[in-house]
Formats: C-alpha cells, structure tokens, sequence
C-alpha cells in the first residue's frame, strides 16, 4: 500500500482494518496482530478469518507512508520499502497482493479459495460503516481553545477544531500564533478527562515552513509549558496530515514552538505556528472472540495485576480495562503511565512526577520527595526544592549577595528571580540588577609560570557585558604571572581597569578578601575558600548546610541521625548533641559512649563485666546480655541459684550437709516435666 489514508485533507483510502481490537467486515473477522513502525513505512500482521468456513489466513501488510500527495518520495525511502517487500516475497510462499485497488478483495478470496483472479469487481466496503466500525470520534471538535498569541487578533484560535479540513490560509480555517515572542503554544480543552488513542494535524499545504519543530503535549493540567505525556514531534519532512499516537488519559492537548525558522539560513526565523485543523480521537477497545481477563488481570496475554497498579482511586472502585490497564481518574503521587506502573525517574517526585528534588547523594523518596541524606548545595527544604535563603534562580545558581540592589532600604531575594525590592543601584539593570550597562565584553585573563603576552597559558575567566563592577575569578592554578588580554575581533581593544587583587586565603577563612572565619562552623573539610560552606557535610552532632547549629535536644550524632530515646542510659540523663553520652553510663545490658551497644555474646549485667561462662548453669544455656538469664535454670547438684546462678546455695545460709532433698528434689521435678510431656503428647493424639 503506497498512499496515506488522509492527505491534503482529503480522505484518500479507507482502511479495512482497526489498528486496536478486531473489525467485522461481511462473515470476515479483521484483526491486527502486530504493528510495526518506521519512519517511512508500517508493517501489520493482518489475520482474516472466515466465520462460516473458519479458514485463517495472516497477511504481512506493508504500507508506506512517506509518498506525498501530487508529489513523489525521495529515492532511497522508496528503494529501501522495494527491498523489504521484495525479500520477504522471496523468502516465504503464498502470492504478493500489489495493487491497493483490489488488495482487500484480493485478501478474501485468498482466505476463500488459497488463490487470487487479483480482479477490482468482488467486493465493494462503505467507508461511513467502516468509519463506524473503528469505534473511533473527534471529541476535539467545537471545544474551547486558547493560544500565546495572535499574529491578527481576528484569526481566532477556535479555526483549527471547526471541523474544516482546508489546508490553504486564504481559505480561512488556519490559525497564525504570533512572531515575536521566543516560544509559541496552542491548546484544546476536551472538557473532560478521557483516553486518547490518536490524534491528527493537519498543516498548511502553501507555507510548509512552520510544521518544523513542533510538539504535541497531552496533560490533565492544562498547563502551556512542554510538560505531560509528549505524543509526537513534528518535522520540516513530516506529512501535511500529521498521526500520532498518545494512548494517554489527558484532558487538555497543547501544540508548542519554540524552534526559530527561516526560508534563508542567516535569517533570524520566528517560532509562529500555522496549522488548519486539529482532530483528538478517543479509541475504545472491545474484545469480540469471547475471551477476557479476570476481574484481577489485564494485558495481552492477562499478566499483569490490575491490583498491584497505583490508581488514584480506591481499589474496591476502580476500573481495570482488560487490555490497558488504564487508571480513569489517573496515578498517586510517584507514578506514571496509563496502567500507573511506573515510578516517577529519579529527581522527581510527586503528583504526575512534575516536581523535582537535589538531594546530595542519592535520589529523593519518589512519592514525597524527602531527601534522607540533605540537600546539594544551594538548595533547601526536607524536598530539595526550593533555594535556601542565600541564592535564587531555577537551579538556585546565583548568589543574592551579589545583586546590585538599591541599599537605602531592605531588599528581600525572591527565590526563583532575585527580584531587588528598591530598585538597583546606578550602572546596573535587568530584575535581579546583575547586568552592567557598561560593556566590558572580550577581556580574558590566563595565569602562567613564564612571561606571556597572548592568550596562552591557564585561563582563569572572561568578562562579558553582564560582568560586576567587582569581578571575582577562580584561577586553581599554580602561576607567576597574570594577563588580561583583549583581541582585535573588538572594535576598541583598548581596557581599563582600577585595581587587581589576587588572592589567596589561608587555612579556615574564605569569602572575597579571606576576611571570614570557619572555625565558628564545624565543617568534615575545611570549608570552602570561596562561599564558606560546608561542601562535604558537618562533624557530628551539627546541622547542615552551614554547620553552625547544633542537633536538636532529641538527636545526636553524625547528621543528627541518632535519637536520644533510643539509648539505654541508667536513670535520667541529658543528651550530648555530639556523642550521645549518658551521665550515670549505660543500664544493665549495654555499654558505649551512647549506650546503644548491647553486650557481647560472652558478658552481660552491668558495664557488661559479668562473664557469661562463670555462670552455674543447668545443661548448654544461652546468656541474656542484661541479666544473663540461663535456659533451664541452675545446676543445683553444684549448689547455685540466683537470676544467673552465680550465687552460692551455703551463702544463703540453706543446710549443704544433707544434699538428699536436693538431689530428690531435682530427680522429682524432671519426672513430673516427663509425665506432663507424655501427658500432652497422648492427648494431643
């Protein structure tokens, strides 16, 4: 099959198959059992079965894709799809079906009679009932729409869902977003959550220039920004009449721009959108062979659990379709996908997975977000997600310190623009008051060992337009010599500048001058030279990020992971925030500076000084770390007794010159032990 179903908006070929589920076409059962997708063509298994004769045939359906309407495809595209279908005809039987006029027929009267007369006049399919059969319907049509902006406030947003298939602008159904801006977007809203199996556009057919570059989200937020599920992009090759494939629960579809495109390629470009009619086609699949899944399974082949899904519903009410596994009302917080298997990747967490953590060594919890080991540095908050209170920026990279904001009054540092309050103070510009109006662009400096006078050697840094008054530049280099150097590619390479300082700070100071200490901080490393902080964390019993509070009264130790509530001090006792120590020392059982260590397996009792093997136990006994309990009690034939028989019958002051009753006494327990156990082993026969 050589020619798209839609092109130039017009309906070409009707499809005499459903892509999802089976199709019914006279006593002829349709079914598509496999598909698969290249850029330029699509192979289907198609199975035809007879249902009166119940004869089966499977059909390898090549269908290229890349052939435009009046036009022709490129050579190699075509070449490579000749090849394919050629091998396959050469490597297995059955006759080669090659002329679309009659290939369904054809395929019929294979199943039929095992041949084919290839003739046009068998069978004749109408395409409204076969439209109907593919269960399939635009619900984009007529609903709201909204877009960035407008190239003519006239040319509503609304054209591209009125149902007209015109491709050509001056025909009047093709929106036109503006030109300006640096990224464009378009949007339905479907007016409810539903399944999108496919979705089309169709482009304008006399300025293909501004397909390139777009991509098609969908979401349940509506939000305009390239986040959700991604169903396709599109290419400067793509079709006019654009498929895709979503198979996603959304409500809102939103095609965005931000590719800059040009007719000439030292033109600047424009991200505008223009496009005439976008249809959403919600699929529902149906089973017609009788045989389904259980209540609790779903999948091709009912592998999967419909129970151990993440819906966000409760599991007596929710749905489970039998092939999808579709959650209706989407995922809990942490998981994506249709069937809401799949945990959010790692970085992000959350409701749809769109918020994002930078915790310092490992992933954050993927549901809550909670960082267990801290925050990077710059970052703060339990989730790692918000900019501590000294930087801003979307990857908190910029230092509030070095704004140039307006001093006559406080400012405040807006987390995400800097934003200074009060304006900036002369020679400065932009939000955050970082951009110096003075251009300072193309001096670089390098440090060196030998003389230089070009730009050679280590480079420590370049100034640009946007460079501070006061210009700081980490060198990390071992050099004699430091060259600012200015090339002939500016037109005044001449450079003037007051005052060079280079530095370099002793031991536990920092900041620009070294004027800061660290010994007020309790860093694992000597804290960093430049900001201060605390780059691999704080000794124990201190909190991050600048390790200059203590743990809280219930915690202690290294990240003030320890509890003070699980130590087993003897009586009450005050928590040391670095040790943990207990004042009057450890109860019975334990020993350590916390008391969390249990005696070893051959001490117990106090500090643990008491010897496991000194005890007078009866037979092969274990020993209780805090009392040293023995198993069967003492061995009364040597004359002990006592929690952990170490204490001396005669000590006690008992006779010791008659050991009868003792021995009687011992021989008279064992033989009632061995009646009872006879006893309860009868009875339980």
């Amino acid at each position: 099959m050589l020619t798209n179903l839609v092109e130039d908006g017009k309906h070409k070929c009707v499809p005499y198959w459903k892509d999802s589920g089976s199709m019914n076409v006279g006593y002829f059962d349709v079914v598509v059992k496999d598909v698969t997708e290249r850029a330029d063509y699509i192979i289907r298994k198609i199975q035809i079965t007879n249902m009166k004769s119940k004869k089966c045939k499977i059909f390898d359906h090549y269908h290229f894709t890349s052939w435009p309407d009046h036009g022709v495809p490129k050579v190699l595209d075509l070449l490579e799809f000749f090849w394919l279908t050629r091998e396959t005809s050469l490597s297995r039987p059955g006759p080669v079906l090659n002329q679309y006029e009659c290939i369904f027929t054809s395929m019929l009267e294979v199943v039929e009679y095992g041949q084919t007369s290839m003739t046009t006049s068998a069978y004749t399919l109408n395409y409204a009932e076969l439209n109907g059969s593919l269960n399939m319907e635009n619900i984009a049509l007529d609903k709201g729409t909204r877009q960035s902006s407008y190239w003519k406030k006239w040319i509503k947003s609304s054209r591209a869902v009125d149902g007209r298939m015109s491709t050509r602008f001056s025909e009047g159904s093709c929106i036109h977003t503006g030109i300006s801006s640096s990224f464009e977007w378009w949007q339905v809203d479907l007016g409810r959550e539903c399944y999108i199996h496919k979705l089309t556009i169709h482009f304008r057919t006399d300025y293909r220039l501004r397909r390139n570059g777009v991509a098609v989200y969908s979401s349940v937020d509506g939000s305009p920004k390239p986040t959700g599920h991604l169903c396709g992009s599109v290419t400067r090759s793509s079709p006019d009449v654009m498929w895709m494939t979503c198979d996603d629960t959304a409500r809102y579809i939103t095609l965005y721009q931000d590719t800059y495109n040009s007719q000439k390629s030292w033109q600047k470009g424009d991200t505008a959108m223009n496009f005439c009619e976008v249809q959403v086609f919600e699929t529902k699949l149906e089973w017609t062979d009788g045989s389904v899944c259980d209540s609790n399974h779903y999948g091709p082949l009912c592998e999967k659990s419909c129970p151990s899904r993440h819906c966000d519903e409760s599991p007596d009410k929710s749905s489970c379709d039998k092939q999808t596994g579709k959650c209706v009302n989407g995922c809990t917080a942490g998981w994506v996908g249709k069937d809401c298997l799949k945990a959010c990747d790692p970085g992000s967490f959350g409701k749809h997975c769109t918020q994002f953590c930078h915790c310092r060594d490992e992933p954050c919890n993927h549901v809550t977000g909670n960082c267990t080991a801290g925050c990077k540095p710059n970052w703060a908050e339990i989730t790692c997600s918000v900019c501590d209170s000294y930087h801003y920026g979307s990857l908190c990279d910029k230092s509030c310190s070095m704004r140039h904001c307006n001093t006559s009054h406080d400012n405040s540092c807006d987390k995400l623009t800097g934003k200074c309050d009060n304006r900036c103070t002369p020679g400065w510009m932009e939000e955050d008051c970082t951009k110096n109006k003075y251009n300072r662009k193309g001096v670089t400096v390098y440090s060196s060992v030998a003389e230089n006078q070009r730009n050679t050697g280590h480079l420590c840094g370049s100034i640009n337009s946007t460079s501070t008054d006061v210009m700081w530049m980490t060198c990390d280099d071992t050099a004699r010599y430091i060259t600012f150097y200015r090339d002939n590619n500016n037109k005044d390479t001449s450079m003037d500048f007051c005052e060079v300082q280079i530095f370099e700070c002793v031991s536990n100071h920092y900041g620009p001058l070294c004027e800061n200490s660290c010994s007020s901080k309790h860093c694992n490393v000597p804290c960093n030279k430049r900001t201060g902080q605390c780059d691999n964390g704080c000794t124990a019993g201190w909190i991050e990020p600048d390790c200059a509070k203590k743990c809280s009264q219930s915690t202690y130790g290294f990240r003030c992971a320890n509890n003070c509530n699980q130590r087993n001090c003897l009586g009450t006792s005050s928590c040391d925030h670095v040790t943990g120590g207990c004042d009057q020392g450890c109860d019975r059982g334990y020993q350590g500076e916390d008391c969390t260590t249990k005696c070893s397996k051959s001490t117990y009792g106090f500090r643990c000084e008491n010897n496991c093997n000194q005890r007078n136990c009866f037979g092969t006994s274990s020993c209780d770390h805090v009392i040293g309990k023995c198993d069967q009690g003492c061995n009364s034939y040597r004359g002990y007794q006592g929690e952990d028989c170490t204490k001396s019958i005669a000590q006690t002051g008992a006779p010791d010159e008659n050991p009868g009753p003792i021995i009687g006494g011992v021989i008279g327990t064992a033989v009632v032990v061995v009646v009872v156990a006879v006893i309860v082993v009868v009875f339980l026969k």
